[in-house]
């Protein structure tokens, strides 16, 4: 998996933001990503439906450098944050099928996505695909 994955792939990303303490688990939690927020139209034209997956971005709480038991915050996340996000999500759907393709799981990944409306700028807008982690595994196991 790599962070140009759309330069070898039928398949791009994008990174969801979230507000600290809000549920992670909550599709209703995610936003566009605080640092792309600003240029949602530029990425998502209006009108046009998306096949770019979108994954959690920001507000993470990750180890720290600094001690085995410290812990760090960080509010604003970027791609090379979605890239490990997908390869897990890839790895765990290859131990239900351990001949699924890239563009195989990326389809799947899309077919079996969320969407939700979101207020940005005073307009509501239809915010997606955005992976269901559960629902992916759960469509993998049953081709079984």
């Amino acid at each position: 998996m790599s962070s140009v994955v759309d330069h070898y792939y039928d398949f791009s990303y994008h990174g969801l933001g979230r507000e600290p303490g809000l549920d992670p688990d909550d599709v209703l939690s995610y936003t566009p990503g605080a640092w792309w927020r600003e240029e949602y139209s530029t990425w998502y034209p209006p009108g046009e439906d998306s096949s770019r997956l979108l994954v959690p971005m920001d507000s993470r709480t990750v180890s720290s450098e600094f001690g085995d038991d410290v812990y760090a915050f960080h509010r604003v996340g970027g791609w090379s944050w979605c890239v490990p996000y997908i390869a897990g999500m890839y790895a765990l759907a290859l131990q239900v099928d351990a001949d699924l393709t890239v563009d195989e799981f990326t389809k799947a990944a899309i077919d079996t996505s969320h969407y939700t409306d979101v207020s940005l700028d005073g307009a509501e807008i239809r915010l997606g695909p955005i992976i269901n982690p559960v629902g992916l595994i759960e469509r993998l196991a049953s081709r079984e």
